[in-house]
């Protein structure tokens, strides 16, 4: 809804794997031809997997929630878990009709899953031009990699970063958590 306000009237694909919220993005696509929401989660592989819901939903993940998040944001704890669909991204061509000559911009907000989903992505690098990654700075969820990893990652399949800006912070002291970055493939700046 923010790129429509924004003046985005290009095609945008959505994925949301949770049931209740993914009806509620249906609404929202409503009429919009060029707006598709897909019950799914992106990762690595095929298959199915448990999500752990939290309060807010908006910090639901593959992954569990730490301390750390729960501390700073109540809210995040998990409320329930639900199986879900999970895909690799570049499996998804055919379902999404994208052609070779497509330029893809791709929003990774994942909750601590985004390593995944890039390796799941490694069959549409070449037309992923720009990447919109959310960077933790300390474990909020088990197991996922941390900023100077991502980076790193990012860096060898050719993204630079192009723009940090500061994200989840903890309200009782102010310390920064995570991080959004937008990362930009090196052989489209030329």
């Amino acid at each position: 809804q923010e790129l429509r306000a924004q003046g985005w009237q290009g095609r945008t694909v959505s994925f949301e794997p949770i049931a209740h919220v993914y009806r509620d993005l249906q609404a929202r696509c409503g009429a919009d031809a060029q707006w598709r929401g897909l019950n799914l989660a992106l990762g690595d592989s095929d298959g199915q997997a448990e999500i752990n819901v939290s309060h807010n939903d908006v910090s639901s993940s593959l992954l569990k929630v730490t301390a750390n998040s729960v501390d700073a944001a109540g809210a995040t704890a998990i409320k329930t878990v639900e199986t879900i669909r999970v895909a690799r991204l570049d499996g998804l061509g055919a379902e999404l009709k994208l052609r070779p000559q497509d330029r893809l911009y791709a929003k990774v907000d994942v909750q601590g899953s985004e390593r995944q989903v890039l390796q799941g992505a490694a069959g549409l690098l070449p037309q992923l031009v720009a990447l919109e990654l959310e960077l933790s700075l300390v474990e909020l969820y088990a197991g996922q990699a941390l900023m100077p990893e991502m980076m790193q990652l990012a860096a060898s399949l050719g993204y630079r970063p192009a723009w940090l800006e500061r994200g989840f912070k903890d309200p009782r002291n102010g310390y920064l958590l995570q991080m959004d970055g937008i990362f930009v493939r090196e052989d489209a700046l030329r």
